[in-house]
């Protein structure tokens, strides 16, 4: 028992002969390699220069 009830909302559903191992909270989707590749590879183009994103210093 823990002090938020017998089993908190987050606890790992239970293996059973069905389900023999838990399930892995830890993984991560498809979709979140992609959007990280993408930023990563977002700010390293920024970084070596492919985007001129210099604002000027004046306002003329």
């Amino acid at each position: 028992m823990t002090p938020f009830g017998p089993a908190p909302d987050d606890a790992r559903p239970a293996a059973t002969p069905k389900r023999p191992t838990p399930t892995n909270w830890n993984r991560i989707s498809v979709w979140e390699v992609i959007g990280y590749t993408l930023v990563i590879l977002f700010i390293a183009a920024v970084a070596l220069g492919w985007f001129d994103l210099m604002l000027p210093w004046d306002t003329e």
